[in-house]
């Protein structure tokens, strides 16, 4: 008897530490859920080359203006570049022919236009670089972002610069706050993916919402749960 009143004393103890982590919404506060996304930005040549260096790799951290890649012809460019600058000097080409010099160089040494890490290598050193086509994409996590979707009826309550609290699965007690960078014009659907029965007839916005992360904690894909302040 005295086993039995332990037992249900443990798993009421249990449900009752269980019921204190779920996360509530507030009467003043509008809830969402999405995932963790960030701007990526391909990096690619202005023109054809072979990569004859290659500065990183997939997983790495970069920072703004660090060198990515250089194109074999870099030398060439490189004297092309000097010779103008003498032949400027001696009055014999106009200062636009060497800032074409100068571009043509810029060409073939490839730097990061942002700091953070590289998410895809598609380029290695020997292979041929040509324009448009990406040698690394990088991702900025530094500017998070998390998208949710507000119903008609509540999206007025919604505004440009608002506040959120932000909580992720494998931080479930740190709030790590949010703020409303963008909300849709135009009513849609909500997407398949997420919908419930009830949901498919309910015409939603999108909400777009900032996420502070600035111990580098967070990572792209991670589930969140977005509560706006009305």
């Amino acid at each position: 008897m005295v086993l039995k009143s332990f037992y249900k004393l443990s798993a009421f103890m249990i449900l009752l530490s269980l019921v204190g982590c779920i996360k509530t919404k507030e009467k003043n506060e509008l809830y969402g859920s999405g995932t963790l996304e960030t701007n990526e930005i391909n990096v690619s040549a202005k023109v054809i080359g072979k990569i004859s260096y290659l500065a990183i790799s997939e997983g790495q951290s970069v920072t703004k203006g660090q060198i990515i890649a250089k194109l074999d012809d870099l030398a060439k460019a490189e004297k092309d570049y000097v010779r103008a600058q003498k032949l400027f000097s001696e009055n014999i080409i106009p200062a636009e022919q060497i800032e074409q010099a100068q571009q043509l160089k810029d060409n073939y040494v490839l730097t990061s236009p942002i700091t953070g890490i590289v998410i895809l290598q598609e380029l290695f050193e020997g292979e041929t670089a040509t324009p448009g086509m990406p040698i690394v994409t990088l991702a900025d996590t530094k500017t998070l972002w998390v998208k949710i979707y507000i119903p008609e009826d509540k999206i007025g309550k919604v505004k440009l610069g608002s506040k959120a609290k932000v909580y992720i699965d494998t931080f479930p007690d740190k709030n790590f706050g949010g703020t409303v960078i963008n909300i849709s014009d135009k009513a849609e659907f909500i997407p398949k993916n997420i919908q419930t029965k009830e949901d498919r007839i309910t015409q939603v916005f999108a909400v777009k919402v900032a996420v502070e992360n600035p111990e580098n904690q967070l990572k792209i894909g991670m589930p969140a749960d977005v509560y706006i302040e009305q």
